[in-house]
């Protein structure tokens, strides 16, 4: 089991390093991505037969209080893209499967949006077009949840 204090207190200060990036850039840095992933972090809520630690919200939110001493911009990427992890994690099997196969730590960023959008069935997948007002995460997800 993951200990969520002492994994997210030993990157505050390396996450500091990357705040300057994300401000500039208006997104969060690929750097303090990956210090949320190599801490574990992002497998909090993960479902632990995907490789997962299948922690609570609670554990997660712990974790975004402590990491927003470095950055608050990790943070708030850790909570959208673990709120959908959460989500993810009550998939049926192959769904689960498929996103967390190759990496259960995958960011999940997001949108909830009244805007439509049009997915169709394309080869090895679907094309998505549609407009929506902003997606924090986007840059360093692998997979995305929009509505």
């Amino acid at each position: 089991m993951l200990d969520v204090a002492t994994a997210a207190g030993e990157i505050v200060e390396p996450l500091k390093s990357t705040c300057d990036g994300s401000e500039s850039t208006r997104q969060l840095s690929p750097e303090a991505a990956a210090l949320m992933h190599q801490a574990g972090l992002t497998k909090i809520v993960t479902p632990a037969s995907h490789g997962g630690y299948q922690m609570t919200v609670r554990d997660l939110v712990e974790a975004e209080r402590i990491i927003a001493h470095g950055s608050s911009a990790a943070s708030w990427v850790l909570m959208v893209t673990g709120a959908h992890t959460f989500i993810a994690g009550r998939l049926p099997s192959a769904g689960l499967d498929e996103i967390f196969g190759a990496d259960p730590g995958v960011l999940i960023p997001g949108v909830p949006s009244t805007r439509p959008g049009r997915a169709v069935r394309v080869e090895g997948g679907y094309r998505l077009t549609g407009r929506w007002p902003y997606a924090s995460g986007a840059d360093v997800g692998q997979w995305y949840i929009v509505g």
